[in-house]
């Protein structure tokens, strides 16, 4: 192994330094929360997929927002989530609350709108320094929940085949 990869396995690996994981993580939050500030104003003027297209970007964001706040770097938004959301970060009682925010029975009614209110207090909840004490963000929690992993291990992690 070269010096270089060495010196960038001990600068990202098994997670990057807090100040850095801090700043993605408010990035982050407030993208998300910004997504979220937009769907009742496409709601309210009727454009309702647009409204869905920007919960479902807020979803993406609250998984990444998670992701940091867990000091986990994920396998991907958009697939194999329960599997990450259960077993990699071991909230199997959160995961139970996230395929009813995408599950819309009708698109052109208020319930878009309903479910954003609903990520957001997951955001909320999940992923402010705040929530340390309620199950939420845990800062000194090593990378997905297990015992610090060994300084020589890559942080690479068995899971599901990389498909795009």
């Amino acid at each position: 192994m070269g010096a270089y990869f060495r010196q960038l396995q001990s600068q990202w690996l098994p997670y990057y330094e807090e100040e850095l994981r801090l700043s993605r993580l408010a990035m982050v939050h407030e993208a998300c929360a910004r997504d979220l500030d937009a769907v009742p104003f496409f709601l309210g003027r009727g454009l309702y997929f647009q409204a869905f297209d920007r919960l479902y970007k807020a979803f993406q964001e609250f998984l990444q927002a998670l992701f940091v706040a867990r000091r986990t770097y994920p396998l991907a938004y958009n697939k194999w989530i329960r599997e990450q959301v259960t077993e990699w970060l071991s909230l199997a009682d959160l995961y139970q609350e996230l395929p009813q925010i995408l599950s819309v029975r009708s698109i052109e009614s208020a319930e878009i709108g309903q479910k954003a209110d609903v990520l957001r207090v997951l955001l909320e909840r999940w992923t402010c320094p705040e929530a340390q004490g309620r199950g939420g963000a845990q800062p000194g929690a090593s990378p997905n929940g297990n015992p610090a992993a060994d300084a020589s291990n890559s942080g690479v992690m068995e899971g599901p085949p990389s498909v795009s």
